[in-house]
């Protein structure tokens, strides 16, 4: 059996400007710039744990030029290490970080939640990490801050999800909860087991960094633990009620009742 998350129910209120810029700056520096280098090259844009806690300097080894190690808090998070690697990360944008931006706003405070949660789960590796001399690229901290975000604010919205069993598949929708509870259980086994260069840790850090510090980014009008638009675990898309995301309801309209004796052109 397999899944795959098409689209969730929370429309967007505006274009997620941001966002798409964002994305668009992963691709153009991905495909525009990075793609073009020697594989060494990711020890000049990548962040090296052992650079910025014990002055490690690959540039003796492997003759390059690294950037300041500053900068690499940036650059890291735009560069990716792999076509999987940069589909995956920005599959996850597409899908939350629009209701997340709406949640937010579509002005600076967006870019810093961006930065200071990918920015955390950088760090965190480092501190965990202090010896290591792997590069760290990725989206990947920033998305799990999405995913942080969206969890306190829509946990009962419902996601379009293509679900296979072999051959034969149907969509339904399924509680963004269940889906980041499977999504949290293989992190915590990735990070429990680590195997690979996949760097959980970066993951769960910033994760718990976006839930920390949605509630002082979001916009007040901006309800916690939202209702769903739509019946869990159905197929169909009709709405139950209507969304609260971004903008502020509009108040009903003034009714003057003849009757009940506060009609200002009523004399008597």
């Amino acid at each position: 059996m397999w899944f795959l998350p098409l689209y969730d129910e929370n429309p967007s209120f505006r274009k997620p400007i941001l966002t798409y810029a964002i994305m668009a700056l992963c691709v153009f520096w991905y495909f525009g710039y990075q793609i073009s280098q020697p594989p060494e090259a990711i020890l000049e844009y990548g962040f090296i744990p052992a650079r910025f806690f014990a002055d490690y300097d690959p540039s003796f080894e492997y003759g390059v030029s690294p950037l300041p190690v500053l900068i690499t808090f940036i650059t890291t998070m735009i560069s990716h290490g792999g076509l999987m690697h940069i589909f995956g990360n920005l599959y996850v944008m597409y899908l939350l970080a629009d209701n997340v931006e709406d949640a937010i706003g579509h002005g600076p405070k967006f870019i810093v939640f961006a930065l200071i949660t990918g920015t955390i789960g950088t760090v965190g590796h480092g501190f965990s990490n202090p010896d290591s001399t792997t590069p760290l690229v990725g989206l990947s901290g920033v998305c799990s801050a999405m995913i942080g975000a969206y969890i306190l604010l829509w946990p009962r919205a419902n996601i379009k999800t293509l679900v296979g069993f072999f051959v034969f598949f149907r969509s339904f929708n399924i509680p963004a909860v269940l889906i980041f509870a499977f999504w949290l259980f293989g992190q915590l086994s990735g990070f429990l087991n680590p195997q690979g260069n996949v760097a959980y840790d970066v993951h769960l850090y910033s994760m718990v960094a976006g839930m920390v510090l949605i509630p002082f980014f979001k916009r007040p009008h901006v309800k916690f633990f939202q209702k769903p638009l739509t019946r869990a675990f159905s197929r169909d898309n009709e709405p139950l009620h209507v969304p609260n995301i971004g903008g502020r309801k509009k108040p009903p309209p003034r009714r003057i009742d003849p009757n009940d004796g506060k009609n200002p052109w009523n004399r008597d």
